[in-house]
């Protein structure tokens, strides 16, 4: 590791906003070694705001000179990384995700497929020790593109698609989010209370490369990629990294219950969540919205966009 050159990137409005420290008291110190450059970044403005900012950092990326990419932030900022890297074609470039924002579902994905038989727990000073040891694994992406007639979009995403309860959780209690994954606990109270499903329809390809078509009210939709879509959020041990599908996990109907909802939330802990819901394996489906909150790999997708494609893509991403 200490060969590699290394390019790292840190966004400080993630999470706690800590990733800085963490980058210069626990970070460096632990890879003096061929660092190229250090890059603040805030992925809202290279994403959606500032063409030149967006450009330089592009500009940056495209250099070349570096081996492998460390990044400090949460999810949304690799998602941001990530599609940078694709639109530039150097997907190939190996990535660590240091846990810096709120959600962190890649690391701990990537930490629990690692050493999940080890009795080290999963946190930041923990992830940055076994940096060193360099050991790469490979990560599939899906493209997602809406399929309206008004609006297009077209994204690869990493680690999940959720619509319903988890969503609302997610997004409504950003504001939060200084006060870390807490934050979560206090909204699903909130949601549990409120008991909302959200009528829609969702299409899945079978492995006979036939569709099956569900209408109905949804609680709770969730497509992963990874075993964990947040740090405390466990969704299966069976979800394999690279096994290029979509594990699919829904909740639906009209006589679902608090007791149910509560149960499937409290399943969250120990990646028990399936014995609650219908569980799908699939490489390809469709989704089509009423009403409710769509989440990309932790970030809300805009309320315009309400039909979607996602499919797995050929395309892998190489974390350490």
């Amino acid at each position: 590791m200490n060969n590699l050159k290394k390019l790292i990137i840190y966004n400080e409005i993630s999470g706690k906003g800590n990733a800085s420290k963490v980058c210069y008291n626990l970070l460096l110190p632990n890879i003096q070694q061929n660092i190229i450059q250090i890059y603040p970044c805030d992925e809202y403005s290279f994403i959606n705001q500032s063409h030149m900012i967006r450009n330089d950092f592009k500009k940056m990326l495209n250099k070349n000179n570096y081996d492998v990419i460390i990044i400090l932030g949460g999810d949304g900022t690799v998602h941001s990384l990530i599609n940078n890297l694709v639109e530039l074609d150097i997907i190939n470039k190996p990535i660590c995700h240091i846990p810096c924002g709120t959600g962190n579902g890649l690391s701990k994905s990537v930490y629990y497929s690692k050493f999940k038989d080890y009795y080290e727990p999963f946190n930041i000073k923990n992830v940055i020790n076994k940096i060193c040891e360099y050991e790469t694994c490979k990560v599939n992406i899906f493209k997602i593109k809406s399929i309206g007639e008004n609006n297009y979009i077209e994204k690869y995403g990493f680690l999940s698609l959720t619509w319903g309860i988890f969503s609302e959780i997610d997004i409504k209690t950003e504001w939060m989010r200084r006060i870390g994954s807490f934050r979560n606990t206090l909204g699903a109270i909130w949601e549990l209370i409120r008991k909302q499903s959200y009528h829609g329809t969702i299409s899945y390809k079978n492995e006979d490369d036939t569709w099956t078509t569900i209408t109905d009210n949804f609680y709770y939709f969730t497509a992963s990629n990874v075993s964990h879509v947040c740090e405390d959020v466990f969704i299966s041990p069976d979800i394999k990294l690279d096994d290029g599908y979509f594990h699919l996990g829904i909740l639906r109907g009209n006589n679902v219950s608090r007791y149910t909802i509560l149960k499937l939330l409290l399943s969250f802990s120990s990646g028990t969540c399936d014995k609650y819901l219908e569980v799908i394996h699939t490489t390809h489906f469709k989704i089509k919205i009423d009403a409710g909150i769509v989440v990309l790999d932790g970030e809300q997708i805009v309320p315009d966009y309400k039909e979607f494609e996602v499919e797995m893509s050929d395309k892998q991403i190489t974390i350490f």
